[in-house]
């Protein structure tokens, strides 16, 4: 099985290449620099020149608030960019993962969402994934598009290393307790893509959007407190203090949903159950960012 990634230095790209590089599939991987995904002739030129069975889009514009600024960036890149990968999937009868988003959401339910349940983003950012999901859809390609939420991984920029940032420099953290998700661990999220090859390869594969996140409920501030506990366990500076805030105590450019929680029984059900325990997670994470900052 040949298999093509775009966002291969992304958090979820560089994930896969971590798991992908031990299995037996012939996988190109793509960065930015390997490729301009908004120029529809280079995209069609590295897609038709691989002649790929699978199709993994990890590449996204994801800054939430820049978006609101640079609309046009973040349409090129989650919604023209998409429909090009998609049309072009179609043409050479490739399957395409494309990762997506709770922020299609607008965060006022009190139940998790499932995947029929009613979009409604809230800001640039979800609006334009969300018409890149359509562009898919509208593609007539094969696809997976799988919804996920809150990542964190040894990888990148993300939640989890800019709390130990900022608890190594400040004595003081404020971290919003009134928006709810469910943190996702990168690495279970890479099994969760390579767990539907096996179903791709099936005669009867049908196309859809499924969630994946991580199985624990908590806010920012009780994510947060775990990160803490377990840099204490590795000796890595902590704030004295960690002070709950409301999300109107913190502005932003762009809204977040106050609840994140997407129902995955959906994909547990077809796929199988893909994540680690959060504290393992947390622990692995922290352990190589420490070993990290001591080289």
């Amino acid at each position: 099985m040949r298999i093509l990634i775009f966002g291969s230095t992304g958090q979820v790209g560089l994930c896969l290449r971590d798991k992908l590089l031990d299995l037996k599939y012939e996988v190109i991987f793509l960065s930015r620099a390997d490729v301009d995904i908004t120029d529809k002739h280079e995209t069609q030129l590295k897609i038709e020149s691989f002649s790929p069975d699978i199709v993994i889009n990890t590449a996204a514009y994801t800054s939430v608030d820049k978006s609101e600024a640079e609309i046009e960036l973040a349409e090129a890149v989650n919604v023209t960019a998409v429909d090009t990968i998609a049309k072009i999937c179609n043409r050479v009868d490739a399957v395409l993962i494309h990762v997506s988003t709770d922020y299609v959401f607008d965060g006022e339910a009190d139940q998790p969402y499932s995947e029929n349940s009613p979009t409604n983003p809230m800001g640039v950012y979800g609006r334009t994934k969300l018409s890149g999901e359509k562009a898919i859809a509208a593609s007539g390609c094969k696809f997976i598009i799988i919804r996920t939420s809150w990542l964190f991984s040894k990888y990148g920029n993300n939640f989890l290393k800019t709390m130990l940032r900022l608890g190594s420099s400040n004595g003081i953290v404020k971290v919003v307790y009134n928006e709810v998700g469910c943190p996702t661990y990168v690495p279970d999220l890479a099994r969760a893509i390579i767990s539907t090859f096996e179903t791709i390869k099936r005669s009867d594969f049908e196309s859809g959007i499924y969630h994946f996140s991580g199985q624990l409920i908590c806010s920012w501030y009780e994510f947060a407190g775990k990160i803490f506990s377990e840099a204490n366990i590795y000796d890595l500076k902590t704030p004295e203090f960690v002070i709950p805030i409301k999300s109107e105590e913190y502005p932003t450019l762009a809204n977040r949903p106050a609840y994140s929680v997407l129902d995955n029984t959906k994909f547990v059900t077809k796929f199988g159950n893909i994540c680690s325990n959060l504290d393992l997670a947390i622990s692995s994470t922290v352990s190589f960012v420490k070993d990290s900052s001591s080289k």
